[in-house]
């Protein structure tokens, strides 16, 4: 059993996450971590926590799809769990999943619900996500289809799956590309190759959320904005090989919207040709703004002119943001 962690600049919370494997009933675990260039204090940390279960790789930058790629290499268990350096484990996770995964055929996956927490905040004071699409599902395809969401997307994060080897076998390695759904299209190709899944209520992982920044999924630069459409491409692919229903298309359709109005207006090239694989794939809803305000706008002014009104009031409510905290700071 192999526990796979890239670490870039995580030492405030790697010493949790090594401990959260450490503290798994399943024993015989094995923890490859690859350090992707840390500019912190990860080093004193991991040579402080280092020990006969834990093999600890280093490397330039490259990115966490690199990094995996490179764990996964060194790795020897039957069944892999991947972790990012700042989530955690609950303590039954991995046995819990095995016993799920003992009555399946060998290329079954396990999942399991996740509890969301932020950064600073106990874990135990998060919220347990469960219920779809953490369900049992004998047709990974469609499962596949309905968590991309006609309608509604849904997210599973990476730490929730078990997965046998023989199916990230099949599946080949991590694009190496850096985007914020670097893990999406890894497990989109995983979930395709797979003989169904076998949900474990009973298994729990954590994921730390960070309501100031900081993390992958929130990065908004042109070069994880390209490699987040090179991987919604990577997905079409893999998907339409396998179903090409109205279904599948709608999906696909509706997470290329989604990117488009998020790209615009920082990355317009990038949004223009994401909305050509809208129409392509036979159109979508536009995503619904977050609040009423910004929704009557769109309404007004079209979803564009309500994007670039968005941005350009960031920088002042960026500040009006910061005095609250200075207010409240200053008042307590």
């Amino acid at each position: 059993m192999s526990v796979l962690i890239p670490c870039l600049n995580a030492a405030r919370w790697v010493a949790d996450t090594i401990a959260s494997v450490r503290s798994q009933t399943y024993r015989r675990v094995e923890m490859i971590i690859v350090d992707d260039g840390s500019t912190d204090g990860r080093r004193a940390v991991l040579q402080r926590l280092n020990g006969p279960d834990m093999k600890v790789l280093t490397q330039d930058h490259l990115g966490a799809g690199v990094a995996r790629n490179r764990a996964l290499e060194h790795s020897q268990g039957d069944y892999i769990q991947f972790l990012d350096a700042d989530d955690l484990l609950g303590p039954t996770k991995i046995s819990d999943q095995l016993v799920a995964l003992a009555d399946c055929s060998a290329n079954t996956l396990a999942l399991c619900p996740v509890v969301y927490f932020n950064d600073g905040q106990s874990r135990d004071a998060g919220v347990r996500h469960q219920g779809w699409p953490f369900v049992d599902s004998i047709d990974p395809v469609n499962w596949l289809v309905e968590l991309l969401g006609p309608d509604k997307g849904s997210m599973v994060p990476l730490h929730c799956w078990l997965s046998p080897r023989s199916v990230i076998s099949r599946v080949g390695a991590w694009n190496p590309v850096r985007s914020p759904i670097d893990d999406g299209e890894f497990f989109a190709r995983v979930v395709l190759e797979s003989d169904g899944i076998k949900n474990c209520n009973d298994a729990l992982c954590f994921y730390r959320k960070h309501p100031r920044g900081g993390s992958l999924s929130g990065r908004r630069d042109a070069m994880h904005r390209s490699g987040h459409l090179q991987h919604l491409n990577s997905i079409e692919s893999h998907l339409l090989s396998r179903i090409d229903s109205s279904r599948a298309r709608r999906a696909l359709a509706r997470i290329y919207f989604d990117f488009a109005v998020n790209a615009y207006p920082s990355q317009v090239k990038l949004s223009r040709t994401a909305m050509q694989k809208v129409r392509e794939l036979g159109g979508a809803a536009r995503p619904r703004f977050g609040s009423v305000a910004s929704e009557t706008l769109a309404r007004l002014v079209g979803w564009r002119g309500c994007r670039l009104a968005q941005e350009l009031s960031r920088p002042i409510m960026s500040r009006v943001r910061a005095r609250r905290h200075e207010k409240i700071a200053t008042t307590r």
